[in-house]
């Protein structure tokens, strides 16, 4: 015998009608209710009829909400149609979905038409323009309007956005904080509320950081013209060479993948990539794309809510404030941006293949009878054994002297002794990692006048680029941001309270590590 809904009803300890409104939703009901009720459904075996009840579509005058977008090849509005349509069927209400393909007279013919349909109760409008002028006759009628992604420059209209000068925001400082102080800018060249928002949150992040806003790293093209599009971004990277791209759109991301892939750039090793929207494929990509995320399900439920209100209010003739919401924006790092090595003063970071020491320069050191000291901070660990092992190594096939190694257990007084013992050897060099950069500061600025420095990791304070010969250090960023990331994917999906150990001295490279890992957790 099948169940019935006295069935579910016995079951739940509830009325029958208490019942019909879980499965209908045609009153609230409290969660707790909801769960015994939906709980007795499964229970009873009533899940098939009950899935049967819940659709309840609404037929004739005022049973469609029309969807008025650019297109749905975009998959961001692919996904707003699928979780509109889905949340509006909850409702008895179905999805009429319209293409604008961004054309001012097709827009203007479709909403014409939707204004004098009767089964069209709402309109839910990514506009082509922000021009209120446009939209005049649509402002004017009795129509529920609400604005999706883009806005209307009138105050009358409802919008759902999302947070497109935060996300702009949250991904340029992403870059600077891997380093990146050239960073271009790819936007719509329209006159789009959302463009200029993003166009804002990019300047933002680069005046709160101190970088100055350039113009000509600014790229505005038509997505759908990609030859034009494609030289813009050509010229860009021809003149000023940026060591990362901002899309500001989804399909600009993929125009602007697709032509640097096309000048035979390597991302991230020639430059990073960070693309706005979420698609799928940026996940699939190689590398995987850095992306801000839309949240396409928390717009539709927001823009749902607000229409059936709308509607509501419509009804019973209640005035009603436009309102705007924003739903934020979530960047999802992946594998297209890497982080910029430089030096304390900025200096662009080299490789040690690009060291190419010829054969004339090869006599020459053979020749000279050099000798070399090298000063360590500590060196009760593999790191200290195998860069002093590196170092003999690579000077021994140059005929070059280490006189002494000294080390200091991390005491900077004594290592300020040591390298006054190194001073009175003559060394034409000193290899050194500070035991801490201000209170061997002096010392080392006597030496700088008498010999030439290279550092490991560290440069001491007050020290000038002229002061020392060279720095050598691994890409500390990347290091934290790698830390960071794999913390990131270990507390994956479930909250982690996550403890920071750090050095107790100030080392450059060792902060560095630390506020990279820091921010990425």
């Amino acid at each position: 015998m099948k169940p019935t809904i006295k069935d579910v009803a016995r079951q739940a300890g509830v009325s029958i009608a208490s019942v019909s409104h879980v499965i209908n939703r045609t009153r609230y009901v409290s969660p707790r209710l909801v769960a015994i009720v939906e709980k007795a459904i499964r229970d009873t075996g009533y899940t098939d009829k009950a899935a049967k009840k819940q659709v309840q579509y609404r037929v004739g005058q005022g049973s469609e909400i029309a969807l008025v977008v650019p297109g749905i090849e975009n998959t961001v509005y692919n996904h707003y149609a699928t979780a509109l349509s889905r949340g509006l069927a909850e409702h008895g209400l179905l999805l009429s979905i319209h293409i604008s393909n961004d054309d001012l007279t097709r827009e203007r013919h479709i909403l014409g038409r939707l204004a004098v349909n009767k089964s069209i109760s709402g309109i839910i409008l990514a506009p082509a323009t922000d021009s209120p002028k446009v939209y005049a006759k649509i402002i004017k009628g009795n129509i529920p309007l609400i604005c999706l992604e883009r806005r209307i420059d009138h105050p009358g209209i409802d919008c759902v956005l999302s947070e497109g000068h935060q996300a702009i925001y949250q991904g340029t400082e992403h870059l600077i904080r891997a380093g990146h102080d050239c960073i271009a800018f790819i936007m719509e060249d329209r006159k789009l509320v959302g463009g200029d928002e993003r166009l804002e949150g990019y300047r933002s992040a680069l005046r709160d950081n101190k970088i100055p806003f350039r113009k000509d790293l600014v790229i505005r093209v038509d997505h759908n013209n990609h030859p034009a599009a494609g030289e813009a971004i050509r010229q860009v990277w021809a003149a000023a060479a940026p060591t990362a791209f901002l899309a500001a759109g989804n399909k600009l991301t993929l125009l602007l993948a697709t032509v640097l892939d096309g000048m035979g750039l390597e991302c991230p090793r020639d430059v990073s990539i960070i693309g706005y929207g979420g698609e799928e494929w940026c996940a699939f990509a190689r590398p995987p794309l850095t992306a801000m995320q839309m949240d396409a399900d928390a717009v539709s439920r927001i823009t749902i809510a607000r229409m059936l209100e709308k509607i509501a209010n419509r009804a019973v003739g209640r005035s009603e404030l436009a309102e705007t919401r924003r739903v934020p924006v979530r960047l999802v790092i992946r594998g297209s941006t890497h982080v910029v090595s430089r030096g304390p003063f900025g200096e662009k970071a080299y490789p040690p293949e690009v060291l190419n020491i010829t054969e004339s320069e090869r006599h020459r050191l053979r020749r000279g009878n050099f000798k070399v000291g090298i000063s360590f901070h500590y060196s009760g660990t593999a790191w200290k054994r195998l860069h002093e092992s590196g170092i003999r190594d690579t000077f021994d096939r140059f005929g070059i002297k280490v006189i002494a190694v000294t080390e200091a257990h991390f005491d900077p007084q004594l290592q300020v002794t040591q390298l006054e013992s190194l001073r009175i050897h003559r060394p034409d060099a000193i290899i050194a990692i500070p035991a801490d950069d201000k209170v061997t500061a002096k010392k080392f600025k006597s030496l700088a006048r008498e010999t030439r420095l290279v550092f490991l990791s560290a440069i001491p304070e007050a020290f000038k680029q002229n002061d020392y010969a060279g720095c050598v250090t691994v890409n500390e960023r990347e290091s934290g941001r790698t830390v960071g990331l794999m913390m990131g994917e270990r507390a994956r999906g479930r909250p982690l309270r996550v403890g920071c150990i750090t050095h107790g001295a100030p080392f450059y490279g060792t902060l560095l590590r630390d506020q990279a890992a820091e921010q990425v957790v």
